[in-house]
């Protein structure tokens, strides 16, 4: 059995000095974002997590971090679909741990 990866998310835009304070931000705000998801799972409040999704879904991919956005487009899908939140606890437990690892630092080269 494998490990899951824990390895940090990079913004592809983290080293273009225009954008390293927004993703700064944009990271800085996932913790509560991700909040708003458990407690959207907690309350079974289907509607507002397929609304946080799509926030998320749409956030991401203009702050480099395109795995965050195709697992918050997945949890959209899956969550549209659902009759219950909890037909979606594997899709909002993958998109937390994307958002967890996601990080404003940039890619470092071996050099």
């Amino acid at each position: 059995m494998s490990l899951p990866d824990r390895s940090p998310i990079h913004s592809t835009l983290s080293d273009h000095p225009d954008m390293i304070e927004l993703v700064e931000e944009f990271v800085a705000a996932l913790e509560e974002r991700v909040a708003s998801i458990q407690t959207s799972l907690e309350t079974s409040d289907l509607p507002r997590l397929i609304h946080l999704a799509h926030q998320l879904k749409g956030a991401s991919g203009g702050y480099g971090f395109a795995p965050l956005g195709e697992a918050a487009a997945c949890l959209e899908a899956a969550a549209e679909a659902a009759q219950a939140v909890a037909e979606v606890t594997d899709e909002v437990n993958e998109l937390i741990s994307l958002c967890r690892r996601a990080t404003s630092a940039p890619v470092r080269s071996n050099r």
